[in-house]
């Protein structure tokens, strides 16, 4: 579940990333596979590397994006922002980049921003 106090900072960051390198990419990602019938469904593996494809993007970029992680970290876990300091990084954005709901949306964004041509 992705909540709506997340949605304004998701927005924040991907508004100052430079998506450039991943344009491409984004523009034809396909992350569904076919289940017959004409159905689809979401395809974990194919997920999982587009995640990391805009990871290795993103890494190189944090520091644009420093104070809207602190903050969507807060939101994330729903502490205060004076809390977010004491919390295992690693642990955290790991438990973060593992939340489905959360890189699947912020796939979607950054899929957006990059069709726009931004």
């Amino acid at each position: 579940m992705v909540k709506v106090k997340v949605l304004p900072v998701l927005l924040r960051m991907t508004s100052k990333l430079d998506i450039a390198p991943l344009k491409e990419s984004l523009k034809n990602a396909d992350v569904f596979t076919a289940v017959g019938d004409g159905k689809f469904e979401l395809s974990k593996e194919k997920v999982g590397l587009l995640a990391f494809d805009i990871l290795s993007a993103v890494t190189p970029q944090l520091e644009k994006i420093s104070d809207d992680l602190i903050e969507l970290i807060a939101a994330y876990k729903d502490i205060p922002l004076e809390e977010v300091g004491e919390l295992d990084l690693i642990k955290t954005l790991n438990e973060i980049r593992s939340d489905e709901d959360i890189t699947r949306f912020f796939s979607f964004l950054l899929t957006k921003k990059a069709a726009a041509g931004a």
